[in-house]
């Protein structure tokens, strides 16, 4: 047992993931959550700690997937809860994919259409927290709708 063993299973509802998770996946999240947080994008103080954060997890996630994978201690039931969460994950990733593709110029004409999507994908995460208040991935749908909220400045 490592140092980084206890904090697999937070890291991996911080990226959205499961304990099944593809290089890939992990890839996408991480890009999302730096779009999300990073310092450079956001006026959020709290900004750069979150970016340690998500880099530390990153680095130990991908040291998991090199060693194959990582099994969870057996569960009852999946939590019912996950799925929110991941639409919720999913659309924000779609939202941050869709407007750093495009130009600058582009960017700024569709800030509305980008907005409108980090809405839904807040209200998304907004209803795991509303529904499942005890589930692991509630912590984590807090800390995305509140930095969510800093780029529409709720």
């Amino acid at each position: 047992m490592t140092a980084d063993d206890d904090k697999i299973p937070r890291y991996l509802a911080l990226f959205g993931l499961t304990s099944r998770f593809t290089k890939e996946e992990l890839t996408r999240a991480y890009r999302t959550l730096a779009k999300l947080n990073h310092p450079d994008l956001t006026k959020d103080a709290a900004s750069a700690m979150r970016m340690v954060i998500i880099n530390a997890g990153y680095e130990c996630l991908t040291k998991v997937a090199e060693q194959g994978g990582y099994a969870p201690a057996p569960q009852k039931a999946e939590d019912p809860a996950y799925a929110i969460y991941r639409e919720g994950f999913d659309a924000l990733a779609r939202a941050f994919d869709r407007y750093y593709a495009e130009g600058a110029q582009t960017r700024s004409e569709k800030m509305d259409q980008f907005l409108d999507e980090l809405r839904a994908a807040k209200s998304q995460l907004a209803r795991v927290v509303r529904e499942y208040p005890e589930s692991l991935w509630t912590g984590d749908a807090i800390d995305k709708v509140m930095s969510i909220n800093l780029w529409l400045k709720d």
